[in-house]
């Protein structure tokens, strides 16, 4: 899995989140956008995430969907989302997460 975060004064955007299907239709994908949903909350910050939608990235556009992400803007064929940091559900206490910057 590989994410890349843009973090700016304000908001923090979600340029790109990778991972395979196998390790996304075990929900990890939810565990990392709850761990970085947590830490923006606790930055004051926006939390977007550029998306584009097309069959290829069903599944990452459901799993955005799934963890509260809204539609608010389109530019071209990206389509910007937004999350209100609200519903974070808590991180498994079965897992660990492992930060490597």
């Amino acid at each position: 899995m590989l994410v890349l975060i843009e973090k700016l004064e304000h908001d923090w955007w979600i340029r790109l989140l990778l991972m395979s299907c196998r390790v996304m239709n075990r929900g990890v994908g939810g565990v990392m956008i709850s761990y970085i949903r947590d830490r923006a909350r606790e930055a004051g910050v926006r939390l977007l995430a550029d998306m584009i939608i097309n069959d290829r990235n069903r599944m990452m556009h459901m799993t955005y969907k799934f963890n509260h992400f809204r539609e608010i803007d389109r530019s071209g064929d990206v389509t910007i989302l937004e999350n209100d940091l609200g519903r974070i559900q808590p991180i498994p206490d079965y897992l660990r997460v492992d930060i490597r910057t």
